[in-house]
């Protein structure tokens, strides 16, 4: 059957319609240049591009961000060290022997930022691309090493089914929690020590979700016949288009302008 006559695919996003290997380049030239965003000319043209991506996504704000909060909350936590750890700039709060410097906060409001900026990129990658577009993107991206002898198409499965867990493990994490929160424990209530055992708590039955995940996704592999090194075939060939050029211009573009403002004085 060749690519005529498959039947057509239902209208999606514009950002869904793009290459996806121009989709996971694009992203890593994202998060890289997300480390530079340093001043709050940087950090709002990068929240610009930020919010322009949720909207060609056609995702949800508030869903979105509710969505990568178990994983922005632990990774915010370690960025916010930076307001006991780090010594510069006058002090600006103060008690016992703990002191807030300017260039404490500086620096938490700096990491927290570049953090969320890369999570919030990575996410929405995993919302626009389906995991069969994933792995035949990664698949084609790492063809080069096809002539080295390498299991590309291996590396490219495990890859996105790595992706593709990391929000599968977040709604059950939610799911958990909604669950614990019914019989009166929540890690929103309570003094550190408790709200830490409540997270553990949540902690085997999340594991209990992975594994039980991984054995269905092994029976649907092995019913499906799927084995290390045959051939593999694509549901839709890969190509580049208009919308991908508009798509490189526009990120060309951004990264001259994120240069622009960080050489300001």
């Amino acid at each position: 059957m060749t690519s005529r006559s498959l039947p057509a695919l239902p209208e999606r996003a514009p950002l869904a319609m793009l290459d996806p290997r121009l989709k996971i380049l694009a992203t890593i030239a994202l998060m890289v240049m997300g480390f530079a965003v340093g001043t709050p000319a940087q950090a709002a043209l990068s929240a610009s591009l930020l919010f322009l991506l949720l909207g060609l996504a056609e995702l949800h704000v508030g869903r979105f961000f509710l969505s990568v909060l178990p994983i922005l909350v632990p990774l915010l936590a370690v960025a916010a060290l930076n307001l006991i750890f780090t010594r510069t700039g006058p002090v600006v709060w103060s008690w016992w022997v703990f002191s807030v410097t300017q260039g404490g906060v500086e620096t938490a409001l700096a990491y927290g930022f570049r953090v969320a900026l890369i999570v919030c990129y990575g996410a929405i990658l995993l919302a626009t691309t389906p995991a069969g577009e994933l792995s035949s993107a990664l698949s084609s991206l790492l063809s080069p090493f096809r002539h080295l002898g390498a299991p590309v198409e291996e590396w490219a499965f495990v890859l996105s089914l790595a992706l593709r867990f990391v929000p599968t493990l977040g709604d059950e994490f939610q799911a958990v929690r909604e669950a614990q929160a019914s019989r009166g424990g929540t890690i929103a209530r309570g003094g550190p020590v408790q709200r830490l055992r409540s997270l553990a708590a949540l902690m085997v039955p999340i594991l209990a979700a992975a594994l039980r995940h991984a054995e269905r996704l092994s029976l649907a592999l092995d019913s499906r016949a799927w084995e290390s090194g045959a051939p593999h075939t694509r549901w839709r060939p890969l190509h580049f288009g208009a919308a991908d050029g508009c798509a490189l211009v526009t990120l060309a573009f951004y990264a001259v302008l994120l240069w622009v403002l960080g050489s300001l004085p």
